[in-house]
């Protein structure tokens, strides 16, 4: 009996305050097909939600320090808890996820977990257009609609180099929601 006192008090103790009801998670569902390379670097391209196992009553933290794991002692979590991560990690065969600033939580004590792939940002070259010899061009929004604005024969504009595809056509963005139909445009450099 005197165990079971110890351990409940160590485990109220030492629990962290979760967030509380970020995600439901079932039990053993999985819907991230990654895992990073063993003893590879910290990959920051998933992020989601990780739950806790439910039968302990606590679950260990650990930290990352010169390239190492060691066990956070004063510090643990609730079971049956969810918690945001951003990093993974593996060493020596073992799947890490950070919960929060150099706490990270090891996969064998998760029940489920949900992750995306964070996107990462591309910047979008530019080029130069002319508005062809013939006829103003007029601009139309992303759905198409006419703007009531034109550009005139032979103006430049900066457009981004890649044309959009809208309804029948390619089109040039020239300005937020503002695109120019590519059939008008000449003289692209």
């Amino acid at each position: 009996m005197k165990k079971y006192h110890a351990l409940s008090l160590f485990s109220v103790l030492f629990l962290l305050v979760p967030c509380t009801n970020l995600v439901d998670v079932s039990a053993k569902t999985t819907t991230y097909n990654y895992f990073p390379t063993d003893n590879g670097p910290i990959d920051t391209s998933y992020s989601g939600i990780v739950t806790t196992i439910g039968n302990r009553p606590f679950l260990t933290l650990y930290a990352f320090n010169n390239n190492q794991f060691s066990l956070i002692r004063n510090r643990a979590l609730a079971p049956k808890t969810s918690w945001f991560y951003d990093q993974t990690v593996s060493r020596d065969g073992e799947i890490y996820y950070r919960i929060a600033t150099n706490e990270w939580i090891r996969f064998d004590e998760l029940e489920g977990f949900s992750g995306h792939h964070n996107r990462k940002r591309f910047e979008k070259k530019t080029i130069t257009i002319r508005i062809g010899p013939v006829l103003p061009a007029p601009v139309f929004d992303g759905k198409l609609n006419d703007t009531g604005k034109t550009l005139a024969v032979g103006s430049e504009w900066i457009a981004f180099e890649k044309p959009v595809y809208l309804g029948d056509g390619a089109y040039y963005q020239i300005g937020k929601d503002e695109f120019v139909a590519g059939e008008r445009v000449i003289n692209l450099h």
